[in-house]
């Protein structure tokens, strides 16, 4: 029975505000393999560390990602780029899973401007060796992301998606394989990679050991790391 990789989701997020360079941090120091982020680009197409549309929620500012600069967007937050992130896998050698958000004005400009900064740094990646993998759930996102020279994973809700996925990983929500704990292996036999979304408790995470899952995507690294001992 293999150990599953754990990515911090948007950081250690359940001790540490999403998405910002403390959360990063706190996944490091709790003994995160990886690091999840969502990407969006800002007015002046720079790669933002943002998962909703806008700033709302989590800033309290209304905002919106695709329609402010860098340094607007910085006034409200500490916000973080795909490139500042990549420098802290780097050097610390963890993983990244940027995932592509869907849908934005400037459509797949953004997985283009996300492969040009890879493949700019693909030096610097090989010789940290970590892994990059760049998720979606759009098809045509995911599609895109397949002519380049990172791993696409297809994020599915559904069967449909799951049957569909060309993708040489799959993420599936912590649910399904819930419902389903052969889904896993099945998708394995088929010979894809397997990553799940998002889970935060002791029982989860001993499911997706149980279930060969490849990735646990969580809110608690430190409390999947001891769940998993």
């Amino acid at each position: 029975m293999k150990t599953p990789l754990i990515y911090a989701h948007r950081g250690a997020s359940g001790e540490f505000t999403e998405m910002t360079r403390e959360a990063y941090e706190a996944a490091i120091s709790q003994s995160a393999d990886g690091f999840e982020c969502d990407v969006r680009l800002s007015k002046d197409n720079e790669l933002i560390l943002w998962h909703d549309d806008d700033m709302t929620r989590v800033a309290k500012c209304e905002l919106s990602i695709a329609s402010s600069t860098k340094a607007e967007l910085l006034k409200q937050f500490p916000i973080m780029t795909a490139s500042e992130l990549l420098d802290l896998a780097i050097e610390y050698k963890k993983d990244i899973a940027y995932e592509t958000k869907h849908p934005v004005p400037t459509r797949g400009a953004v997985e283009k401007s996300l492969i040009q900064l890879l493949n700019s740094r693909r030096k610097e990646i090989e010789s940290a060796g970590i892994g990059i993998s760049i998720m979606s759930f759009s098809w045509w996102a995911t599609r895109k992301i397949q002519r380049s020279p990172w791993p696409a994973v297809s994020l599915v809700w559904n069967r449909r998606g799951v049957l569909i996925s060309s993708s040489p990983i799959v993420a599936l929500e912590v649910d399904q394989v819930r419902k389903d704990s052969q889904l896993v292996r099945r998708l394995q036999s088929r010979g894809k990679r397997v990553y799940v979304w998002t889970v935060n408790s002791p029982e989860d995470a001993r499911l997706m050991r149980d279930s060969n899952v490849d990735v646990i995507i969580s809110d608690f690294p430190s409390m999947i790391r001891k769940a998993l001992k």
